[in-house]
């Protein structure tokens, strides 16, 4: 007998529900797939997310690298050297990676907890690759860490994804306090200010 199951007649007859017939099973990969797209879609059109991408992460988070790039396109070709920019590339994306997926960790639903977990496994591998026991050369170093690098952003982005904080909010007119313009009509959206 299940949850679903129930003797309704009290004679020992068991009646199924017929949603049970048509329910499909739980796919947590599906769902993961949902809340992955909604939370990179739903901020797309709204100017504070990305203003805060552009200035806060990649200008001034990612300022070490700028700095390091700088220093190597303007050096003198027997002085110009990888290896600041390499370690550059390679301590950025753990912090905004590591940061942004801890967050993810940290959510309500089990799914972004998941993706959370998954992502420190990929940040903390990497990481470790690169800065600790393997030895890549330079040209596969600074490809790894930019690619980390961009998966770093995405990931900054999908815990940002639902953040009401990230996302513009109309302001709302002065005379909605008092209850709205007299000869307004009541099928409208009465206000946006929340109570």
């Amino acid at each position: 007998m299940t949850i679903n199951d129930v003797d309704l007649r009290g004679q020992g007859e068991l009646v199924t529900s017929t949603d049970d017939e048509n329910k499909q099973p739980y796919n947590g990969f599906n769902v993961a797939r949902k809340e992955i797209w909604e939370r990179l879609t739903t901020p797309l059109l709204h100017t504070t997310i990305w203003l805060n991408l552009v200035v806060g992460v990649v200008g001034l988070g990612g300022i070490a690298i700028w700095i390091e790039w700088w220093h190597w396109a303007h050096a003198k070709p027997e002085e110009a050297s990888l290896g600041n920019l390499k370690l550059a590339l390679a301590t950025v994306f753990p912090a905004i990676m590591g940061g942004s997926a801890l967050e993810l960790c940290l959510s309500k639903t089990v799914i972004t907890r998941n993706i959370g977990l998954f992502v420190l496994a990929i940040c903390l591998l990497a990481a470790l690759y690169l800065l600790a026991f393997g030895n890549p050369s330079d040209s596969l170093s600074i490809k790894l860490s930019a690619g980390c690098c961009l998966l770093a952003l995405v990931v900054w982005w999908l815990a940002r994804g639902r953040d009401e904080t990230m996302q513009d909010t109309e302001t709302p007119d002065p005379i909605d306090a008092v209850g709205g313009a007299a000869d307004r009509s009541l099928n409208k959206t009465p206000t946006k200010i929340k109570t």
